[in-house]
């Protein structure tokens, strides 16, 4: 560690913070006047890194713009560990109360709806952090932070176009790009390999794999079934990999309880079964042969795959919390409506975790039964599969006023 390094980290916290928003303001000024645009990533979650990684690695081929990070308090940015995940130096990666010293940005990128406040930016752009599911993707005290949206595929601009009518005020302030979702642009192109990435858990190639996938909500799968989930998929003989929305690992708020790790420490002793923890989904998404679901989002980008998903039904997320207020929407009709639904029109749909074996077995022995209706969800999902990345890239760079090579 440099003296002056020692020498700041001895200063009291006002003291430091005030030079570090110094040191932030002479950086900008250098970048503006090389003649750059900045541009301000959010993240609130460390799991969203992988909605925002594929567009900062396009961005990092241009010369043109200057990314920074700002992240919320339950990211971990010391040592610098963050940045040098998403490609960016130590200086491009703020907390919120940095966040003024970069002044008036070109442009603003969030994975989520949920931020506290509009920062001064010309183009505030919202793209998304899961394809739609649950009725909750658009309320109007969240969209009013936003004026661009850049939409996942048709059904999402459908669900927008219900929010629009219902308040045109808000929709009138926002311009909608049909982009995609750049986070299954490498799922979706080839990019994981199933042996590699069952090599790297350690787990039998030559079994079958299930990979069970639930929603974090109240009333859903984790809510109702807890660990029995688990059991009844351990009577499968196959690979049974576990991956809980990271809200699950990065929250001590909400239901179910905070440390599944201890909860599902129980079942390691057996070789088939793997925790994966807080990881992205997708290199699991692409080793797994059957998905087990409840009202995740997750069911769809499994669809993408023509892949088989077998549904827990979860009453009470229908019938009672679909009611609460966040949520928009209630009652017995969402039941029907694929927007709201995960898609289980498109897959097995059981009462509980007893009927799971039979489901799941049934599955890994006729994949294609339900092909026919994956395939017909598969066409309202996303724009520009395999592209979104590419497609968002030069749509921001277009909407800053940058030059586009």
């Amino acid at each position: 560690m440099s003296l002056v390094h020692r020498i700041t980290r001895s200063l009291p916290r006002r003291c430091r913070l005030f030079l570090r928003r110094k040191r932030l303001q002479a950086f900008v000024a250098r970048e503006r006047a090389h003649g750059r645009n900045i541009l301000l990533f959010h993240m609130a979650q460390a799991g969203q890194s992988a909605y925002i990684l594929p567009i900062l690695e396009q961005l990092q081929k241009q010369e043109a713009v200057s990314v920074f990070l700002v992240a919320d308090d339950t990211v971990e940015i010391r040592d610098d560990r963050l940045g040098g995940q998403m490609g960016l130096a130590k200086p491009r990666v703020l907390r919120w109360s940095e966040e003024a010293a970069l002044g008036a940005v070109d442009a603003f990128v969030s994975p989520t709806q949920w931020v506290t406040h509009a920062p001064n930016a010309k183009v505030r752009v919202c793209i998304f952090h899961g394809l739609p599911t649950k009725g909750i993707t658009f309320l109007p005290e969240l969209m009013q932070h936003f004026n661009t949206l850049f939409l996942l595929g048709p059904l999402q601009h459908n669900l927008y176009e219900d929010f629009a009518a219902q308040h045109p005020d808000i929709a009138r302030q926002n311009t909608t790009f049909n982009v995609g979702y750049s986070k299954s642009d490498k799922l979706l192109s080839g990019g994981f390999s199933r042996q590699e990435v069952l090599a790297k858990l350690g787990l039998d190639p030559t079994r079958p794999v299930v990979l069970y996938a639930p929603a974090w909500d109240e009333g859903a799968a984790l809510d109702m079934y807890g660990e029995s989930v688990v059991e009844r998929l351990l009577e499968v003989d196959a690979n049974l990999i576990v991956k809980l929305h990271y809200m699950r690992y990065e929250s001590k708020d909400g239901p179910c309880g905070a440390n599944w790790f201890e909860r599902l420490k129980r079942f390691e002793a057996n070789p088939r079964f793997r925790h994966v923890g807080n990881q992205p989904l997708d290199p699991y998404l692409a080793a797994s042969d059957v998905m087990v679901n409840d009202v995740s989002s997750a069911s769809f980008e499994f669809m993408m795959l023509d892949k088989p998903v077998v549904f827990i039904d979860c009453p009470q997320f229908f019938k009672a919390t679909l009611g609460h207020s966040m949520y928009v929407r209630g009652g017995e009709d969402v039941l029907h409506d694929i927007r709201a639904n995960a898609g289980r029109s498109a897959g097995l749909v059981v009462p509980g975790p007893a009927q799971l074996p039979e489901a799941v077995r049934r599955s890994l022995s006729q994949p294609q039964e339900f092909s026919a209706q994956r395939q017909a969800v598969r066409k309202q999902l996303l724009y520009n599969p395999g592209k979104a990345a590419v497609v968002a890239t030069e749509t921001l760079l277009k909407l800053v006023g940058a030059s586009v090579p």
